[in-house]
This record gives structure tokens, sequence and C-alpha cells, in this order.
């Protein structure tokens, strides 16, 4: 095939196949090792400043620890069983003062640490019900409510149910 083309097309196509030959190694070869230096660059400059990130926080001060709770709010008691009871007791002595019955107190997981989780039912009007929640939460010790529901009664004049998961902080004595 080549025969029957002159000399000067002859080196035409020869141009045009190093040309090609060029072109084609260019996109094989140098553009995808151009753009794998550029993405390898980009993590380097990443790591290093991960590690000025890092070198100045671990040469900078901790936090100072922010203020204690006041006492007046923590369940002090020796352990968790005797500060459930006493919570137990101020949220059955809340309940009483704004006439709500009480149908059970039962310990809930807290997944441990320093806090009381329980679950309570009872009955009453739905203002007392919401009364007797908004005491337990700003009382002493401080109870408060993760979640409450409160269901409508059945009949007019039968009490609302309620069913509430409360938490409380008790401490060891100091």
């Amino acid at each position: 095939m080549m025969e029957g083309l002159s000399p000067v097309s002859r080196r035409v196509v020869a141009v045009a196949l190093l040309l090609l030959a060029m072109i084609s190694t260019v996109n094989l070869i140098a553009l995808p090792l151009i753009e794998w230096t550029q993405m390898a660059l980009n993590d380097l400059e990443n790591a290093r400043l991960r590690e000025q990130r890092v070198t100045a926080a671990a040469n900078s001060q901790a936090p100072s620890f922010g203020n204690p709770i006041p006492a007046e709010l923590l369940v002090i008691a020796d352990n968790q069983a005797t500060a459930f009871d006493q919570v137990t007791g101020v949220v059955s002595a809340v309940a009483a003062k704004n006439e709500v019955r009480v149908d059970g107190i039962s310990p809930a997981l807290t997944g441990g640490g320093n806090r009381v989780a329980f679950d309570i039912k009872g009955s009453g009007s739905e203002t007392s019900l919401v009364k007797m929640l908004s005491e337990l939460e700003v009382g002493s010790p401080t109870v408060r409510c993760e979640s409450w529901t409160i269901l409508a009664p059945d009949a007019p004049e039968a009490p609302a149910k309620f069913l509430a998961r409360g938490i409380a902080v008790w401490s060891p004595p100091r």
C-alpha cells in the first residue's frame, strides 16, 4: 500500500503516525502520571496540615473543668441503689402533694455512671400531672424528665394516665 505513494506522501504519513504515537504516549502515560503526582502532592499537603493541627492540639493546655454541680441539685447517697430509694421518696412526696396517684416506680437502665434513671406510672388530673412533672424538674434534688406521655382519659370524669422516664444525678458524700 505504501509503495503506491510518492516520497512526500510517505513522509507525511510517517510524520502523522509519529504524531499519533506521541499523542497516545502523552494521553496514556504522561497525563495519568501527572494527575497521580498532583493527587499525591495534595495528600502530602493535607497530611502536613493535619500534623500541624495535631501537634498544636497536643501542645495546648487542656480545657479547665466546669463548675461542679451544686450539692442541692444532686442526690447525695453512698451508692446507686440508695440514690434510687431517695429519688423514689422525692417523687412520691411530690406526687402526693399534687394529688397524683403513683402506680409504680421502677429502675431503668442508665449505662452506669452517676445517673439514676427510673420509669414512673401514675394517674391524676392533667393539670396535676403537669404540675407534678414541673415541680420535679425545678425541685431539689433535680429530677429531669427525659420523656413523658399523658394519656387522655376514656371517660370525662376519669383520671388521665401518665408514663415518664426520669433521671437524677447522684454523688457520694464529699
